[in-house]
């Protein structure tokens, strides 16, 4: 077989034309590197009119840089509108829908409102955990947000929950309480309160201040309902009503000052005022300024001093004791050394009984009194004078 020169690529001034000009008279439907090229002979040009080569770059033919198609270029820089990656990415800098990626970890762009969730549509009517730059919020999705941490400093909020083995510090500000209407006295005051001036419980219409219980951290409590307690400590407790309770050691007194009862370790006092000072007291003298004469006491029940069951201590313009004046015997169960008034006469319970039997020990008349009938002035037959 024999051939032309312009079969053999040449011109008549026998010069063979470049690879590329002879691509360029190849149909655009034919692919001219099906037959190999070296990759040395590829400088630029265009793959069945989607693939671009220019100065070095691949691209697509579509190619606009922010717009569409895409570029890689031979310093590994890839632009394309999106990409699947079957295996792992690596990346110390980059921007993923608003959240920058730097080599210490991920952040808020400062535009737009980016976040980050467990699920497509976690919100309202949806379960799941989202964060933004707002904070976190945990959904449920029938009683919306049950966990707000806002990341404002506002008070964080927790529709239900427990809290275990953790400590905080609350600053002079912070506030514990059951409602935010705690206190408040109005009909939804009922609750608990805890703030820096002390612990308040309080029920339906009551203020802070007339809470059913107040503790305050000066350490003064006050309780209006019941204290239930095996042993109570205290120098002093003030109370319209203790019941079912022993108290060992201390003072009980009705008053603070003035005309009281009080009882001590010695027994119970009958007080008239201030304590002062007895005549014969080896540290205060008759007449002695400032110092008063006896020591304000009354009388003393069961004092370990006087050892009499009930001891008049002091003289008053008032009798020592008052005994009701009755108008017959007592009909009751009576005792050896009862006594009672009769008509203006002591009498003396002689003989035990139901009733028992009682002489007069004086009987009044006009001119005074008079020994009583029942008493002989001579000396019982049974005594025998010494």
């Amino acid at each position: 077989m024999s051939y032309n020169t312009d079969q053999l690529g040449y011109s008549r001034l026998l010069f063979k034309a470049s690879l590329f000009e002879t691509m360029e008279e190849t149909p655009a439907s034919t692919n001219a590197f099906t037959g190999g090229v070296a990759p040395t002979s590829i400088q630029s040009g265009e793959l069945v009119g989607n693939l671009n080569m220019i100065k070095g770059y691949l691209q697509s033919s579509n190619f606009s840089s922010g717009v569409n198609g895409w570029k890689f270029d031979n310093a590994g820089n890839l632009e394309a509108n999106s990409a699947t990656i079957r295996g792992s990415i690596y990346a110390s800098a980059g921007l993923i829908g608003g959240w920058v990626v730097d080599s210490d970890g991920l952040y808020y762009s400062g535009s737009g409102t980016p976040n980050i969730r467990t699920a497509e549509a976690v919100g309202s009517g949806a379960d799941g955990v989202l964060l933004d730059k707002d904070g976190i919020k945990c959904y449920d999705s029938v009683l919306g947000v049950v966990v707000n941490l806002p990341s404002d400093g506002s008070a964080p909020t927790f529709a239900s929950g427990e809290i275990e083995k953790s400590s905080f510090e609350l600053n002079t500000n912070a506030v514990i309480r059951t409602s935010k209407t705690v206190g408040d006295g109005s009909a939804s005051s009922a609750g608990v309160l805890i703030n820096n001036s002390g612990m308040y419980a309080c029920e339906a219409n009551q203020n802070l201040g007339d809470g059913n219980v107040r503790i305050a951290n000066n350490g003064n409590a006050y309780f209006k309902g019941t204290i239930n307690a095996s042993a109570i400590n205290s120098s002093e407790i003030n109370s319209t009503e203790i019941n079912g309770s022993v108290f060992t050691g201390g003072t009980i007194r009705t008053a603070e000052s003035g005309q009281r009862t009080e009882i001590t370790n010695l027994g119970i006092q009958l007080m008239n005022g201030a304590v002062g000072s007895t005549l014969g007291d080896t540290d205060y003298l008759y007449g002695d300024s400032g110092r008063s004469y006896g020591n304000g006491v009354l009388g003393y029940v069961n004092n370990s001093t006087y050892k009499v069951p009930f001891y008049v201590n002091a003289e008053q313009t008032v009798a020592d004791m008052h005994f009701y004046n009755r108008s017959a015997d007592p009909t009751g169960p009576a005792e050896i050394g009862d006594m009672a008034v009769v008509d203006g006469n002591l009498a003396l319970c002689v003989t035990a009984g139901t009733p028992g039997v009682w002489d007069r020990v004086s009987s009044l008349s006009a001119t005074g009194p008079s020994p009583s009938p029942s008493l002989s002035p001579s000396l019982s037959p049974s005594v025998s004078p010494t």
